[in-house]
């Protein structure tokens, strides 16, 4: 009973991690194009129904509603508007 728990938490994990990746990929790749960041290892990101603070500084409502609807949609959360996004990513987790 537990290996099968065990197998199905491993899958889950690596389904997780897989999915956190891609997040990461997409993001990072929208905030290059957008020119909010410069390393892509290294960099804050934080995002809700209030504000988007790239590396802490406070971005335009255009582009906090941008990425809210992009986390959004990467994450599964189509359309609601209320989600709340905090990221963190520094070149020693590679």
């Amino acid at each position: 009973y537990m290996e099968k728990d065990q197998k199905k938490y491993a899958v889950e994990q690596r389904a997780w991690a897989q999915r956190t990746k891609s997040v990461k990929k997409a993001l990072t790749a929208e905030l290059l194009k957008d020119g909010l960041i410069t390393n892509p290892d290294n960099f804050s990101l934080e995002v809700n129904n209030k504000v988007l603070k790239v590396n802490k500084k406070k971005q335009s409502e255009a582009l906090r509603q941008k990425y809210l609807e992009l986390l959004e949609g990467l994450n599964g959360n189509k359309g609601k508007g209320e989600g709340s996004y905090h990221y963190n990513f520094s070149d020693d987790e590679k």
